[in-house]
């Protein structure tokens, strides 16, 4: 720690780490990464003798060369893939593209219509909610539904499994009866 502080001492050192640092900056994964390790190595450096601030020229010469480490991927740990290259390997020329992230809050409305007819639907029964859940993302396997709510509330499985076909078939009256009033 009292490394670091005598690097923070002299302004023209932390400017000069930033300075390079700016303009290494679309070179490098972690910016910060590079600024700790200058002020590291030069605090190393200056807590040998008092005056080695001094010595602007070996300091310069330091950050340079940790700037040239970084850049030339001596320090870097993450993977990446130019998303260029990306776009080559699964595409044709003829596709079109969507590069816009997915918007998340656009289908709100549709999720809180969907809470709305789970909740009409199951009428406050916990077994038909956990069969609604199950249907709602995309599961509607009968016996897997059934196996799963006898583990969960006990009972046969294929009692379970008759009880989902009655519900399934009761939802689908209540639904059509619903869309056929909201028209």
């Amino acid at each position: 720690m009292n490394k670091m502080i005598l690097v923070y001492k002299q302004d023209w050192l932390i400017s000069r780490i930033y300075e390079v640092s700016d303009r290494i900056r679309h070179k490098i994964t972690y910016q910060t990464d590079f600024e700790e390790r200058c002020i590291e190595l030069i605090g190393n450096y200056l807590s040998l003798d008092k005056n080695n601030y001094k010595n602007k020229r070996y300091i310069d010469l330091m950050i340079n060369k940790i700037a040239s480490d970084s850049v030339n991927n001596r320090y870097k740990k993450e993977h990446y893939e130019v998303f260029s290259e990306f776009l080559q390997d699964d595409t044709s020329e003829d596709e079109e593209i969507n590069l816009d992230p997915p918007d998340v809050l656009a289908n709100v409305e549709a999720e809180i219509e969907q809470k709305e007819v789970t909740a009409v639907l199951a009428n406050g029964d916990h077994k038909k909610e956990l069969i609604l859940d199950c249907w709602t993302i995309g599961n509607t396997n009968g016996k897997m539904i059934a196996r799963m709510l006898a583990h969960t509330f006990g009972g046969n499985p294929e009692s379970h499994r008759k009880s989902i076909n009655r519900f399934k078939s009761n939802c689908s009256k209540k639904l059509a009866y619903f869309y056929s009033e909201a028209v």
